[in-house]
């Protein structure tokens, strides 16, 4: 440990006379150090990390690869990697932000403290959906929007722009806002291609896709067919767009096909003719995520022996809905199986006990098929 506490105080002595490839390098070599070493977060280290690299950074997003050159935005990236998906530990994410705030001249780096706000938000809206998360979230919206807003114009703020919309179309998703959700994606695909950025613009475009797919089912309209066949569609546009970038294998291999997979299921669709390359991208790339990715492969795993009307099914979807970290939607999914197989095997009763547990929070496009499954 005392060799551990060393290696991170020399990395602080290179930071503070960086330069831009060391410092990433140091940022990288520390985050294998932590995770290897101890494999809980050391949340101090990394937030000092984060300010050390903010407070002397002139960078900014490179015009052939926006998602790289602003060294800031790259040490949150490496952060958020370990944090939000290896660990999947939101809290800790918030905690990092905002110690790494504490730290920043505000004066000096304004579009630093709106980025590192940025990860606030997204760690934030990562926790369990709740009416006091909702309101807190909803104050620090309107507290980045007016930030962001008076930033000199350039780079920096556009990718400033480009993750507040992103974010805040995730956040609408959560809380069952989904026309609000698509407009928020829609508008940050179109600020990201201002950018250059093709593969965010892609990623968010198909986000778009999936949230009016989730706004019909809430309404109960008969457009699901046309918005199934837009998210299959603009799965290909993302997956292609990601190729060669380091979002290849959380886009193309695991976020977008297990929209796709849990869509299938939303809507009843049997033997869709890409399952099986879904299920296998999903599981292989959930191996790299990490615990972020371990949530993901539970539900599949599940799916896919629903799928195949295998009878192991039910023990599988036990472990889902009963993992107290499991993700709203992913939880509210697997109790649409089980009310499924319990309507089809004559026990309504059972069906409808099972419909009360799916989550209030986080999946109301789900309970809006479960009611009318119900009726």
């Amino acid at each position: 440990m005392r060799i551990f506490i060393i290696r991170v105080k020399l990395a602080f002595g290179k930071l503070n006379n960086y330069r831009k490839k060391t410092t990433m390098c140091e940022i990288d070599r520390i985050t294998s150090a932590i995770t290897a070493v101890e494999r809980n977060i050391r949340i101090a280290v990394l937030a000092e990390l984060v300010g050390c690299v903010a407070n002397q950074d002139t960078t900014a997003p490179d015009p052939t690869n926006p998602r790289f050159g602003w060294d800031t935005d790259q040490a949150l990236s490496y952060v958020d990697k370990v944090v939000a998906y290896w660990h999947y530990d939101p809290a800790a994410l918030v905690e990092i932000a905002e110690l790494a705030l504490s730290q920043l001249k505000a004066k000096e780096t304004p579009e630093a403290v709106a980025l590192v706000s940025l990860t606030v938000f997204r760690g934030k809206r990562l926790l369990p959906p709740s009416p006091e998360n909702e309101t807190e979230v909803q104050y620090i919206i309107r507290q980045l929007d007016t930030f962001i807003a008076a930033l000199s114009e350039g780079p920096r703020k556009l990718r400033c722009q480009v993750l507040f919309w992103y974010h805040l179309g995730v956040f609408y998703s959560a809380y069952g806002h989904f026309a609000k959700a698509a407009e928020a994606q829609a508008k940050s695909a179109e600020l990201a291609d201002e950018l250059g950025d093709r593969a965010g613009a892609a990623a968010s475009r198909f986000l778009e896709a999936v949230e009016r797919l989730k706004e019909a089912l809430a309404k109960g309209t008969d457009q699901w067919a046309e918005r199934f066949a837009e998210m299959v569609a603009r799965l290909a546009e993302v997956q292609n767009a990601v190729r060669g970038t380091h979002m290849e294998i959380a886009w193309r291999g695991f976020n977008g096909p297990i929209y796709l997979a849990q869509a299938c299921v939303w809507l009843g669709v049997s033997q869709h003719p890409d399952w099986g390359g879904w299920v296998t991208s999903i599981l292989a790339a959930a191996e790299k995520i990490g615990k972020a990715g371990e949530l993901g492969a539970a539900l599949v795993r599940a799916l896919d022996l629903f799928a195949r009307d295998d009878r192991k099914v039910e023990y599988e979807l036990a472990s889902v809905v009963g993992d107290p970290n499991q993700l709203p939607e992913y939880k509210a999914t697997a109790y649409l199986v089980l009310v499924r197989l319990f309507l089809k095997g004559g026990n309504l009763e059972e069906a409808k006990r099972y419909a009360s547990m799916i989550p209030q929070y986080g999946a109301q496009h789900v309970r809006a098929i479960v009611d009318r499954l119900l009726q």
